[in-house]
């Protein structure tokens, strides 16, 4: 799977979680019992901003987890290029 299907997947997590927060229906409280703020509530009140900052979070977690496992050694020094460089640093010495 490509950064982009990477990227897609958590796009659509981040929507649906918002669409769900968005349609809960917030339960009137009892006057005896104090009303304990949830994740939910947070949610909420972080508004768009909050939501595009959620959603950018995920983007870049899974941006990085993508190029964690795709990166090698061999993808960004080649191997020819690094026995140079270690005859050069064995000149230097």
């Amino acid at each position: 799977m490509g950064s982009k299907g990477i990227l897609v997947i958590a796009l659509v997590a981040v929507l649906v979680a918002l669409c769900a927060a968005a349609q809960a229906e917030p339960q009137a409280p009892e006057e005896e019992e104090v009303r304990k703020i949830t994740w939910l509530d947070t949610l909420l009140a972080g508004g768009i901003i909050g939501g595009l900052i959620i959603a950018l979070s995920v983007i870049s977690l899974a941006l990085a987890i993508e190029h964690f496992v795709n990166i090698r050694r061999e993808k960004v020094i080649p191997p020819e290029l690094q026995g140079e460089i270690e005859v050069l640093f064995e000149d230097e010495a």
